[in-house]
């Protein structure tokens, strides 16, 4: 094509393709950015189409044309971004192009949320949501860096064995519960799917992404300096919390179901009820997941002035006035984590949080990586068996994101000097013994740093927090909590002031640990399935029992008899156990939210997550 503007070098666009075309500073901007990136019109352009957008695209970006309409221009652009890789160049594969979004996820979910389905069916279905999960994040992903097929092979495994393990305990699980009515009964049922979705997670990257936003938070200058807490600065940032992405589409359709199956139209047309679910369903994917996945700025900016007084004359470090600050992000970016111990546990919380995009994580551990890592860990491969499991891991979890610095360092933790811990804002112990943990912890709480341990033992699992004096926001209210260390939280001697039946709601497990951690105490390792270990583990139940004036029968030998696996990761127990740690952390970090005071157990047998706030 000639033009005769070719020639003229100073030439610029007047509409610059290289950014959105909706405002991402505002709601309406990334709901409208949302629904053209996912407008599945763009499926039916034909190649012809294709070539002629990619052609006015280029030759208005080189100044061959200049007078066009905007709206074919904006056209052309979405035509493009919904089709082509940018890293390829080529036409992403047809079924899992963000464009087709919709199509693809309302077959998915439809089949997820079908009435009284068979365990055949739930496995089926959550099965598919998994893999169309990787698949779509698979064929939009980074391509300029080589994707590991075992990778991804055991992060798949583990989406669908933990989706379909909760799905399917769920579905047995909740027809049991003699103390729900029947209607209540049927609600959860249909919200089963959703369960095993948010449960699973394993891969789903929206996950891994959300941010929460709420009232009072504080903000942050251009270097990340934190300028104070804004009441103000929150309120422009009111937001329902992210979830998954699938939450509208298998919330909303199950619940105004089970509205309308009460309604008597339905009682006389059940036959109806297959395609209002179906049609439910469209309508929260195109356009209630629209509406929630705007409510999340990738960067919230606001003018000073619109805030607190205290906030208009705040000066940068070369005097000049700061005009812009930002929030919800200064304490992610910035912090500096230490996570303890690389196995299947730690690979979870690892993930989320590098994806979360955290400042920086540092991965402490001496030990190297043999076969039985293998299984639940996904950061290590056959070819790096007798390599340190922190090293091994590092190359593949910076594949994640580019932006956190993540380093490893091979010495043991029982090594470690005090001052070694004070710089890192949070540290995370995993799969420690009881003495190392009271020791970290202290020095912890010493340099007012905040603490995590926890560990996953075959079925069962635990988290434990010590966030010393922790400010945090809820709902717009500011709030504080009190922490003590686990060797504090432990000298809890004196169960017997408790009745009876208030003893009985509480899980046996938060006993059971400490029985599990003395006996790793006296042999150097966790136990096994011999009759001398069992043995060995009722005999310290009777003696921690009379320790803390406990019934040794709260602490029965099913239990114990379970801590036989305590070797064992099992990577539904560790994804599940994964999510949660990371969510809370990120909630320390980021002081949004209330998190886990002070312990956390979990026993995969009965679908069962609990907190107690155990002090002397």
């Amino acid at each position: 094509m000639t033009s005769p503007y070719a020639s003229d070098s100073t030439w610029k666009p007047e509409i610059d393709l290289s950014k959105p075309r909706y405002d991402q500073s505002t709601y309406i901007g990334r709901v409208r950015h949302f629904v053209d990136i996912t407008d599945p019109r763009t499926l039916f352009v034909t190649r012809k189409g294709l070539e002629q957008a990619k052609n006015l695209i280029n030759d208005y970006n080189a100044g061959l044309i200049r007078t066009v309409d905007p709206e074919k221009l904006w056209k052309a652009k979405k035509i493009v971004n919904s089709t082509i890789h940018p890293d390829t160049g080529e036409p992403v594969f047809l079924p899992f192009r963000m464009s087709c979004f919709v199509p693809t996820n309302l077959v998915v979910v439809a089949g997820m949320l079908t009435p009284n389905p068979s365990i055949k069916s739930i496995i089926f279905w959550q099965w598919a949501n998994q893999s169309v999960n990787v698949a779509i994040n698979y064929a939009n992903a980074n391509k300029t860096t080589k994707m590991d097929f075992k990778e991804t092979a055991t992060a798949y495994i583990s989406a669908v064995t933990a989706s379909c393990g909760i799905a399917v305990g769920l579905s047995q699980t909740v027809p049991r519960l003699k103390s729900l009515s029947p209607s209540m009964k049927q609600v959860l049922s249909r919200l089963v799917p959703f369960a095993a979705v948010a449960g699973a997670g394993t891969v789903n990257v929206y996950l891994m992404r959300w941010k929460e936003i709420k009232d009072g938070i504080d903000v942050y200058d251009d270097d990340g300096r934190n300028l104070g807490k804004s009441s103000k600065a929150g309120a422009s940032a009111v937001a329902i919390s992210r979830v998954l992405t699938a939450l509208p589409a298998l919330t909303i359709p199950p619940l105004l179901l089970s509205r309308l199956e009460k309604t008597r139209w339905i009682k006389r047309n059940p036959k109806l009820l297959l395609p209002i679910n179906f049609g439910l369903i469209t309508i929260s994917l195109m356009t209630a997941l629209p509406l929630a996945i705007g409510a999340f700025p990738q960067r919230a900016e606001v003018n000073p002035l619109t805030l607190e007084k205290r906030f208009w004359d705040i000066r940068d470090e070369n005097g000049r006035v700061i005009d812009k600050v930002y929030y919800n992000k200064g304490f992610m970016r910035k912090s500096s984590i230490l996570i303890v111990g690389m196995r299947g546990l730690s690979n979870e919380v690892c993930k989320n949080l590098v994806l979360a995009g955290v400042g920086a994580v540092t991965l402490l551990d001496h030990k190297i990586v043999r076969e039985e890592d293998l299984g639940a860990q996904f950061f290590v491969n056959k070819d790096d068996i007798g390599k340190n499991r922190a090293v091994a891991s590092v190359d593949k979890m910076r594949q994640l994101n580019p932006r956190v610095s993540i380093e490893a360092d091979t010495d043991d933790v029982k090594d470690k000097p005090e001052e070694y811990f004070e710089k890192f804002d949070l540290v995370c112990l995993t799969d420690c013994d009881l003495e190392t943990m009271i020791r970290v912890n202290k020095i912890c709480h010493s340099y007012k740093k905040k603490f995590y341990s926890a560990a996953v033992y075959g079925f069962y699992g635990y988290i434990f927090t010590d966030l010393s004096k922790h400010n945090f926001t809820v709902k717009g209210q500011e709030k504080e909590e009190e922490f003590v260390d686990m060797e504090t939280a432990l000298k809890k001697s004196d169960w017997s002031s408790l009745s009876i039946k208030k003893l009985k709601r509480i899980s046996p497990l938060l006993w059971a640990l400490q029985v599990l951690w003395k006996f790793e105490q006296e042999e150097n390792r966790l136990p096994n399935k011999s009759e001398s270990d069992f043995a060995k583990l009722k005999v310290i139940r009777d003696s921690v029992s009379v320790l803390i004036k406990l019934q040794p029968s709260m602490i029965p030998n099913e239990i114990l008899n379970s801590l036989a696996l305590a070797e064992t990761e099992l990577s539904p127990v560790c994804a599940i156990m994964g999510g949660i740690l990371a969510q809370d952390i990120l909630y320390a970090i980021s002081h949004q939210g209330m998190p886990i005071n002070n312990f956390f157990v979990f026993n995969a047998h009965e679908n069962s997550g609990l907190i107690y706030k155990v002090m002397t």
